[in-house]
């Protein structure tokens, strides 16, 4: 089956001058990241993690972890897992929230600073964080595996409300990736 991806066409239409945190270099501490738009290029077998930009009735989800940071539903892909599967997983796990068919925008290219990886079937030292937008809906609470990063809260947000929660934890490319899917989510839904 092939990977649900958006249009090249609809990928030209997105100008990076407009995202410059999400486009920028960055440090997160275990790894130093750069976003792509799309995923040309990209080795499906160095994809070792998803994020989601999950829209629930025009409002986008959230999460908080239990240290107070708000952040995007997203995890490690599980050894042979597509990524479909492990963009279902993680939303159910982290956010309570099953989702339609995820289409991927992107991917953040990941060179850990780890000495090994945190998961021993995740490539290392780098490896892709795959990126998608898919319409979800809130079943139940989050499912918090044990071992996984424990959730606190899930809030559906208007776009302006999640950029504000991304931008004071810090993560102001995050902001700009929900601004980035909801313009691609417009693009689509005018196309």
């Amino acid at each position: 089956m092939s990977l649900p991806v958006f249009s090249r066409e609809a990928l030209r239409r997105v100008d990076a001058a407009d995202y410059p945190r999400l486009f920028s270099e960055a440090d997160w501490g275990v790894a130093r990241v750069r976003f792509q738009l799309g995923l040309k290029g990209v080795p499906r077998k160095l994809i070792g993690c998803v994020n989601v930009a999950a829209q629930i009735d025009g409002r986008w989800v959230a999460v908080q972890f239990q240290d107070g940071r708000w952040t995007m539903p997203g995890g490690t892909r599980e050894l042979g897992e597509s990524l479909t599967a492990a963009a279902r997983r993680e939303l159910m796990e982290e956010a309570g929230c099953r989702l339609r068919l995820p289409r991927f925008f992107g991917a953040w290219r990941c060179e850990s600073t780890m000495s090994r990886p945190h998961q021993a079937h995740v490539p290392h030292p780098m490896f892709y964080r795959a990126v998608a937008l898919a319409e979800g809906r809130l079943l139940s609470p989050p499912t918090n595996p044990p071992g996984a990063e424990q959730i606190a809260q899930v809030q559906a947000f208007p776009l302006s409300k999640a950029e504000a929660a991304f931008r004071g934890a810090g993560r102001g490319d995050l902001a700009d990736l929900y601004r980035l899917a909801a313009f691609l989510a417009s693009d689509a839904d005018s196309g």
